[in-house]
């Protein structure tokens, strides 16, 4: 659906954004659109079913900056399928904590609004861009979130295999254990297959030619979330760092290490899909390099 993007990046489609504002601009006079606690909500009258709540974080100095054309064009895409659209203006944390962690508290209060309300949540960094407009999210959440599945992550490798799992981008194969067919990169159907030492060795195995690309790793800047009671309670468990390192402000990404350690706890309730299908990088995303 959309990569991460730089700023730099985002400006340069701004007038894309732009366009795909104009190109909804059908559904403009049926959406409401408002501020309240630190929010901004555009809730379209026709809903999906499910119902799908998408959320990101992205504080006011940034939609002053880039920040707004990004927002613009989801808000955009999000009410042409349907779906009710939060962005959270101020962080969602105190200043002691890095401002990573309002990405899952954002989550977790999405969730807390009833599964009638939001059935499916979809959670999208603030600097994350929709760029297939057209796409709506139904094909993602039937194929990623089936039962027992209640979370879905994109790894940070944005080649799949012919499952949808993580592969390098040089070998051509699943990132997992050589010769292990078997274990393939931290997916959920894998929960019973997997001993815990190899689905270690596997996390840790570098990429060749590269050195130490963790290409197995959750990237956690975008995730599909059933709305049940496991979810719930799994998003609680992450928002408040329970057994996880809270790391240090404006270093690293102690919430995407967290919700590593939630996915090895809860195997067959997380899955870890490749970043072709959601969170693409924008060095990757074959729009971006027209």
């Amino acid at each position: 659906l959309g990569g991460a993007l730089s700023w730099r990046s985002a400006r340069a489609l701004c007038a894309r954004a732009r366009s795909a504002r104009e190109m909804a601009d059908w559904h403009s006079d049926r959406a409401s659109s408002g501020v309240a606690g630190g929010a901004l909500e555009w809730i379209p009258q026709r809903r999906t079913q499910p119902t799908v709540c998408v959320v990101s974080v992205m504080t006011d100095e940034l939609l002053a900056d880039w920040g707004g054309a990004v927002v613009e064009s989801n808000a955009n895409w999000a009410v042409a399928h349907g779906y009710r659209y939060t962005v959270f203006t101020r962080l969602l944390t105190p200043p002691t904590l890095h401002p990573v962690w309002s990405n899952p508290r954002a989550l977790e209060l999405t969730l807390l609004r009833g599964e009638a309300e939001c059935a499916r949540a979809f959670y999208l960094d603030g600097d994350a861009l929709v760029v297939g407009v057209e796409r709506s999210l139904l094909a993602l959440l039937a194929r990623f979130l089936p039962p027992p599945v209640h979370v879905a992550f994109s790894c940070h490798s944005p080649f799949a295999d012919a499952r949808g799992g993580c592969r390098g981008p040089l070998d051509g194969a699943p990132v997992g254990m050589p010769g292990q067919s078997t274990c393939v990169c931290a997916r959920a159907e894998m929960a019973t297959r997997c001993s815990s030492r190899q689905r270690e060795r596997m996390l840790k195995r570098p990429v060749p030619g590269k050195e130490a690309v963790p290409w197995c790793h959750i990237n956690s800047g975008a995730a599909l979330v059933r709305n049940s009671a496991s979810s719930r309670a799994l998003l609680a468990d992450w928002a408040a760092m329970r057994g996880c390192s809270p790391g240090a402000p404006g270093r690293g990404a102690p919430e995407q290490a967290c919700a590593q350690r939630l996915q090895a706890r809860r195997r067959a309730q997380t899955d870890v899909v490749s970043a072709a299908h959601f969170n693409t990088p924008a060095w990757y995303h074959a729009r971006l390099a027209a």
